[in-house]
């Protein structure tokens, strides 16, 4: 069913010409357990996969991280990125030196997402130095706060690197606080952050509040 009011996504998926067809949680489930939605109705579809939970986008996280370490990355370093089913990091994890150091942002606070990596990634996560950091002091997934979009506002017009406030703001705000906190422990310690976009989210929040979450000069034209 068609949802009202359209999400900021839908009407630009809508403007480029994109043929939607709506579908409930439960077909939407089925699809993802067994193809059966899919392959009775719109075998002419492409699946794309969230992140490497399923391995159709190997290719991508290889090259993206033979880059990476190619550019100095080292397992010493802190790997960074946020995580909601845990898809990305799967997607990184074949690609990842062993003894590689890992802090993943949990951007769906308390989310069990040990439990995808074990089902998609199985013995190869014993390899790595996996950290999980909780993001419960800014609200359930989804919540914006007020203290997020100051840090964001803030870091962005500093950095001059558009944030979107699901994800990547939750990153640089929680590494801002740790950093704040426990400075000390990291001493000599090197992050890279992976910036895994959502400037989607970032428009759709400014639509529904009318408030602007990106500053204008870095704004993507999307």
């Amino acid at each position: 069913e068609r949802p009202l009011p359209l999400t900021y996504v839908i009407r630009q998926l809508e403007k480029w010409g994109t043929e939607l067809r709506f579908v409930s949680r439960d077909e939407f489930r089925d699809w993802r357990e067994n193809g059966a939605y899919m392959a009775g109705k719109a075998s002419d579809a492409i699946w794309l996969p969230e992140g490497g939970g399923d391995g159709k986008t190997n290719d991508a996280f290889k090259n993206l991280m033979e880059e990476w370490y190619g550019q100095g990355l080292k397992k010493e370093d802190h790997l960074v990125l946020a995580s909601g089913t845990g898809g990305t990091l799967a997607g990184l994890v074949p690609h990842l030196e062993e003894g590689q150091h890992i802090l993943l942002i949990n951007a769906v606070p308390n989310f069990p997402v040990m439990r995808n990596f074990e089902k998609w990634c199985g013995e190869k996560l014993s390899r790595l130095n996996i950290e999980i950091l909780e993001t419960s002091n800014l609200g359930r997934f989804g919540t914006v706060t007020d203290d997020l979009v100051k840090f964001a506002w803030n870091w962005q017009s500093e950095n001059l690197i558009a944030l979107d406030p699901i994800y990547t703001a939750r990153i640089f705000f929680t590494l801002w606080q740790i950093l704040k906190d426990q400075g000390g422990s990291f001493a000599g310690k090197r992050f890279s952050v992976l910036h895994s976009g959502g400037m989607a989210g970032a428009f759709s929040w400014e639509h529904k509040t009318g408030l602007e979450f990106i500053p204008r000069d870095i704004r993507p034209d999307i």
